[in-house]
């Protein structure tokens, strides 16, 4: 008389593991792609929230806001490196130095995620009119073949674009 044995046998185990990891093997690389691809898009929707948040409190407070890199969260960057973050602050002097503290800060998302923006332009100004002071300026966000890029013009709009050439990213 035969017993009937419930479970699997050596052979289906090895087979369901080869195939789980051929299926994995080929999943891993995309999946990597889009986790770059989510921070990168991430990085700069709170990049230009946190402009037009700037924008915003420059309008309300009837005083000059500045948005800069920031490495401690209370001091500008002079370098034009965003990776560590950067703060919105009152800019009431156009010192480019928080004197009255910081309205806010944000980080970028993801830690291989570059953040740059030419030095010739360490921070953006907005003034009470709503409008960008200086030059046009751009931000890039980079990482790993994947790039965005924040162009502030000097009505002080932020727009995002896909398509620009990396420049300032390395």
């Amino acid at each position: 008389m035969r017993t009937k044995v419930n479970g699997f046998t050596l052979i289906e185990l090895i087979m369901t593991l080869a195939v789980a990891s051929l299926i994995l093997g080929v999943a891993l690389p995309s999946l990597a792609g889009v986790t770059r691809r989510t921070h990168v898009r991430t990085t700069t929707a709170t990049l230009v929230t946190s402009l037009a948040s700037a924008r915003l409190s420059a309008v309300a407070r009837n005083t000059a806001v500045s948005v800069c890199p920031s490495s401690d969260g209370e001091t500008c960057r002079q370098d034009g490196v965003w990776d560590a973050g950067w703060i919105v602050f009152e800019d009431a002097s156009r010192s480019g130095r928080p004197v009255a503290g910081v309205l806010s800060q944000a980080r970028p998302s993801g830690a291989r995620v570059q953040t740059r923006s030419s030095t010739a332009r360490p921070l953006v100004r907005f003034l009470p009119n709503g409008a960008a002071s200086g030059t046009n300026t751009t931000i890039e966000i980079c990482s790993e073949g994947i790039h965005r890029a924040v162009i502030v013009n000097n009505a002080g709009r932020a727009r995002v674009d896909a398509s620009a050439a990396a420049r300032l990213c390395s």
